[in-house]
């Protein structure tokens, strides 16, 4: 009977990650084409009218282009990195890879901080410049 537990066990971590590495590799490739302005042919399909770019975006809240340029590095690490972690740990319960070398976790929580202190500092500079 365990034998039909570790075989159920390797059958969903394998469809799991499958479903994390297709979700995390879509949601990353549509924030590279919002950060870019580059739509893939399907996405152009679903947007009607003339698409608006997160630097754009951007633009109609943060008064200079360097401050929009830090936002979008800083919402780039913060969301990216999630979504590369995402998909790695996909991977890992594909091929059934252990990860003893915990240095590039380090790596990725000191990279999505700084993202979140990007923006944080964007924000803060951003509204400062507003109001003065």
């Amino acid at each position: 009977m365990s034998r039909f537990f570790e075989v159920l066990f390797r059958v969903v971590s394998i469809v799991v990650g499958i479903f994390f590495s297709v979700i995390g590799v879509f949601l990353l490739t549509l924030l590279i084409s919002l950060a870019t302005g580059t739509f893939w042919p399907a996405f152009e399909s679903m947007v009607y009218t003339t698409p608006l770019t997160l630097p754009e975006i951007l633009d109609f809240w943060l008064p200079s282009v360097m401050l929009v340029n830090i936002a979008l590095a800083g919402i780039l690490l913060a969301v990216g990195i999630p979504l590369l972690l995402l998909i790695t740990f996909g991977i890992s319960l594909l091929f059934n890879i252990v990860y003893t070398n915990r240095s590039w976790k380090v790596m990725a929580l000191l990279l999505w901080i700084l993202g979140i202190g990007l923006i944080l500092f964007a924000s803060f500079a951003g509204f400062y410049q507003i109001i003065i």
